[in-house]
């Protein structure tokens, strides 16, 4: 952090750097429109809300009320790289992250994040109510600026303070149920996955019993000569030499039983006429 003097911007560029400014980033500039007034409305209403307890500074800007005071004690523009970065708590160890740029009141202030504070909680706050909240307190901050309010931050952290309090059951409520339901709508996914291709497995396994039922019988292997005469004057045979299952055998008695008897009767028949 530096502070230089009320020059115009083209004179600041110009000059050499002081051993009061040398220290400033690079980054760090000044609009022409900035004025040490400008940051003393700032400063009063940081201070008063710090009082009151409304916010409090992260501890890399601890120091930034401190540096404001200094360049309004010289009459100069505080220059800083980045805003100043404040946290607002909402009870149950939620709080919001607020950034205040250099030059506010002009420039306006927006909602960094919400996020539950607590260690070792990571479950307890559902993500889609910190994320719903946090939409609710970007609009009121884009409502305040739209109504060029004085006061933009403190009216914002009032808001915070009493109205997110009271919204934040509510969000917490339908972050959950919307969670419930998306758990179950995806168990019920993975159980339609699961009974499709439980399905697909037992098709495909019946399918493969069928063709290998229809390609090979009991005997497709038997040595046709060994069944008919009971041996093979094949020395080099590699098909199996034993006699057929019984059953087997009885049905193919019984088929050709079946197939002489029809000539049979046929003939019968026609000798009878």
């Amino acid at each position: 952090l530096a502070s230089v003097s009320k020059l115009p911007a083209s004179e600041r560029l110009e000059e050499e750097p002081s051993s009061s400014s040398s220290s400033a980033p690079a980054q760090a500039w000044a609009p022409d429109w900035a004025t040490p007034e400008l940051q003393a409305s700032q400063l009063s209403e940081l201070e008063q809300l710090i009082a009151e307890e409304s916010l409090h500074l992260l501890e890399v800007d601890c120091g930034a009320v401190d540096d404001l005071r200094s360049a309004q004690a010289r009459g100069e523009v505080l220059l800083r790289e980045g805003p100043v970065l404040c946290e607002v708590p909402l009870g149950d160890d939620i709080t919001a992250r607020l950034a205040v740029p250099p030059f506010y009141p002009t420039q306006p202030v927006t909602v960094v994040q919400i996020t539950d504070s607590a260690s070792g909680t990571a479950s307890r706050s559902p993500v889609g109510a910190l994320r719903a909240l946090e939409r609710e307190a970007r609009t009121e901050a884009s409502r305040l600026e739209d109504a060029c309010e004085a006061f933009a931050l403190t009216a914002l952290v009032r808001w915070l303070s009493l109205e997110a309090p009271q919204r934040w059951p509510v969000l917490a409520a339908e972050a959950r149920a919307a969670e419930r339901q998306a758990c179950a709508e995806a168990a019920e996914i993975a159980r339609k996955a699961e009974r499709a291709s439980k399905e697909d497995r037992d098709a495909g396994g019946e399918a493969s019993r069928v063709r290998v039922a229809e390609k090979y019988s009991p005997s497709w292997d038997l040595c046709t000569a060994f069944v008919k005469h009971g041996k093979c004057k094949n020395k080099n045979c590699k098909w199996r030499h034993e006699k057929p299952a019984e059953k087997a055998r009885e049905e193919t008695q019984a088929g050709a039983a079946t197939n002489g008897a029809q000539p049979q009767a046929a003939k019968g028949s026609k000798a009878k006429k």
